[in-house]
């Protein structure tokens, strides 16, 4: 879905998901409107300096997992699909 959205902004109809989204030719208002088509995909807010710090999707996939989770109280481990439950949510 990431590599879509980034095809659409970029005019690009296939994105490495390591490729740095600055040297695909994106700038400040195309990771805006990224960033915009990203919340309304998700339903997730990522800040825009996410994309300045991780420009690729794999980064970027990471940042929304995150945040994703730790709208439902989980805390993730940075690893994508991993995740370390606070220890009030784990029975014993």
């Amino acid at each position: 879905t990431l590599a879509a959205l980034w095809g659409q902004i970029l005019g690009l109809q296939q994105v490495s998901v390591h490729a740095d989204f600055f040297e695909l030719g994106g700038h400040s208002l195309l990771a805006t409107q990224l960033m915009s088509r990203v919340r309304d995909t998700f339903r997730v807010e990522v800040p825009l300096r996410s994309l300045f710090e991780t420009p690729t999707i794999v980064g970027l996939a990471k940042h929304i997992e995150a945040v994703h989770w730790a709208a439902q109280g989980v805390q993730t481990t940075g690893v994508v699909g991993a995740t370390v439950l606070k220890r009030e949510e784990v029975e014993f």
